[in-house]
Formats: C-alpha cells, sequence, structure tokens
C-alpha cells in the first residue's frame, strides 16, 4: 500500500481511538504523553523503521504528515484555543 494511504487510514482509524475521551483528561504532560508514544512506534512501524535506525521524530513526521495525536487531543479538549 502507499504510504499517503496508510497514513490516511491511521488518522481515520488510530487516531480517533487514542484520543477517546480526551475532553475528560487531564491536561498533564504525563497523559498526553501515553497516546503520543504509542503514535510513535506505530509510525516507525508504518514506516519500517527501527528505533535503532536512530531516525529522529521530526524526520518521521516530515515523511509521514501525520497529525501529532497529542495534538488532536488538546485541540478536542480546549477547541477554541490555537495550537501550532
Amino acid at each position: 500500500m502507499k504510504l499517503k494511504f496508510k497514513i490516511k487510514t491511521f488518522e481515520s482509524t488510530i487516531i480517533p481511538v487514542l484520543t477517546y475521551g480526551s475532553q475528560t483528561w487531564e491536561t498533564t504532560e504525563y497523559q498526553m504523553k501515553k497516546p503520543q508514544v504509542t503514535q510513535n512506534s506505530m509510525l516507525r512501524n508504518i514506516l519500517g523503521v527501527r528505533i535503532e535506525d536512530k531516525l529522529s521524530l521530526e524526520k518521521i513526521y516530515s515523511k509521514t504528515k501525520a497529525k501529532r495525536v497529542s495534538c488532536v487531543a488538546f485541540s478536542r479538549k480546549y477547541p477554541k484555543k490555537n495550537i501550532a
């Protein structure tokens, strides 16, 4: 499958599962880190990259152009605030 299709499928199925109930979470660093670590692992898997390959997260996100789950969760909790 093409990377674009994999990412679109990921964002439409996995991101909602990871952010389910995010409106009720405390917005602590610990609470936001857990789903973010899961997403990073899944994106590495989609790209076929291992942690030992030492590919930075910035490069992974620039290749996939995926939305960060922590930003999605934050925007669901605070819909009127803008985050970059």
